[in-house]
């Protein structure tokens, strides 16, 4: 298993259900549709339907100790060299440094979201598509499910409308 790899299943295992309350119930066919969607157009799908909330105070405590492992080290290294920095230039660096750490914590944030949103969106997949890939299906289901809206396809058939469209691409 490579660093990466570890990395990925420490966030997936430890942190996502540390920082996010996600729900129990499973995600409906129809959220399913509308979720992959958006999240194949590069779009943000909507936390509430995906059935998640970040618990901010939990993700800056995350953040923090992140941000400490990253940054102490080299801030214990050059310790005497900032002793003797002009207060001015430490005051101007302190307010850059703080501009830089809620930038990082927003992008930290967002990775993050995206992160469990792929987990999510990937565990209901599973219930809803059992046959087919994620990888290799996801983007055809979202194009099969916009030209279904298209087509003003009623909610009652859309299931059967994707399974034909995906099984008639098949063959």
């Amino acid at each position: 298993m490579s660093l990466k790899e570890k990395i990925y299943n420490l966030v997936d295992t430890k942190l996502i259900p540390f920082v996010f309350k996600i729900s129990e119930q499973p995600m409906l066919f129809s959220e399913l549709l509308i979720v992959n969607k958006a999240h194949q157009e590069g779009m943000n799908p909507e936390p509430t339907m995906l059935g998640f909330k970040l618990r901010k105070g939990r993700a800056y405590l995350i953040y923090i100790i992140l941000w400490h492992i990253v940054f102490g080290p080299p801030a214990l290294i050059f310790h005497k060299v900032l002793i003797k920095v002009d207060c001015h230039a430490l005051i101007i660096f302190a307010v850059l440094f703080t501009g830089v750490f809620f930038a990082t914590f927003l992008m930290f944030s967002e990775w993050l979201k995206e992160r469990v949103t792929d987990n999510l969106i990937k565990k209901a997949w599973k219930i809803h598509y059992p046959h087919f890939k994620y990888s290799h299906h996801g983007k055809e289901v979202a194009n099969i499910y916009a030209r279904a809206q298209e087509e003003d396809v009623h909610h009652k058939d859309m299931r059967l409308y994707i399974y034909n469209n995906l099984v008639g691409t098949k063959s």
